[in-house]
């Protein structure tokens, strides 16, 4: 069967996971892997039969047509925003990404990362991701069309858990691969899951990967800057019916607490 699998993900929603796993599938399964977030366009004319096409960012800007090609079928993964901006402030503070480093004139010289890490705690950090990158990515969470009729979509939270793979079964299917090739699909899944054979390792990309970590970060005060911020963006995306969870919450005197690390 002829298909393009395109997987969409965004930043700290389990791009590294999504992209390792579909590129170890393409190898096994002798099928063209396409990494868009690094070619940033595809060639309309030049494209195979079939092709596992990754987006790290789920921009199809530079090519919209291959979201409605007849023989596109579409993951797009998000994650809670709360945990989104969790995860990526400890990852930012240590990673080694090339545009962590970049200095910035609208942070008046210093880095990414060196602006993160001058901060006295934690609550300044994660205000700081609230209005940069983290930012983004629930804006482009939101701003994603979720009306495609070949699209599927998960949240991460049900793929960390999927310990039974039946997700990620419902989602080869929905792409089109074939029944034999499930087991070797499934494999590779289960390979390359923090509940399988990776379970209790960790990386540079993965500091917890657990699912819910705010309700032990977050408190009223940092509730609330994010919904000043993104009001509706919990309801919108499925985590929250309301925004009455901030009520739930207290204050963390540990987000104030001064601490340091070297970038």
């Amino acid at each position: 069967m002829q298909f393009y699998a395109l997987v969409a993900t965004h930043h700290k929603t389990g791009s590294v996971w999504m992209r390792t796993v579909f590129s170890e599938i393409a190898s096994a399964l002798d099928i063209p892997f396409i990494n868009i977030s690094k070619q940033r366009t595809l060639d309309a004319d030049r494209l195979p039969a079939s092709a596992i096409v990754f987006n790290d960012h789920s921009d199809f800007s530079r090519c919209p047509f291959i979201l409605d090609h007849p023989r596109s079928r579409i993951m797009h993964i998000i994650r809670d925003p709360r945990d989104v901006i969790i995860s990526a402030m400890h990852y930012h503070r240590k990673a080694k990404e090339v545009w962590l480093h970049q200095p910035r004139k609208g942070l008046r010289g210093d880095t990414y990362q060196e602006k993160l890490n001058r901060f006295q705690n934690d609550r300044e950090r994660y205000q700081f991701e609230i209005g940069r990158t983290s930012g983004r990515v629930i804006r482009d969470m939101q701003a994603w069309n979720y009306s495609r009729s070949n699209a599927l979509e998960c949240k991460y939270e049900d793929l960390i858990a999927d310990t039974g793979m039946e997700r990620i079964s419902g989602i080869l299917a929905h792409f089109g691969f074939e029944a034999k090739e499930y087991e070797t699909c499934r494999e590779i899944f289960w390979a390359n899951s923090l509940f399988g054979a990776l379970q209790g390792s960790q990386s540079g990309h993965i500091r917890s990967g657990a699912q819910r970590q705010w309700p032990k970060t977050f408190d009223a005060s940092l509730a609330a800057y994010f919904l000043e911020r993104f009001p509706d963006a919990l309801i919108q995306l499925g985590y929250e019916p309301d925004n009455s969870w901030v009520a739930s919450l207290g204050q963390h005197p540990q987000l104030d607490a001064e601490e340091k690390i070297e970038a």
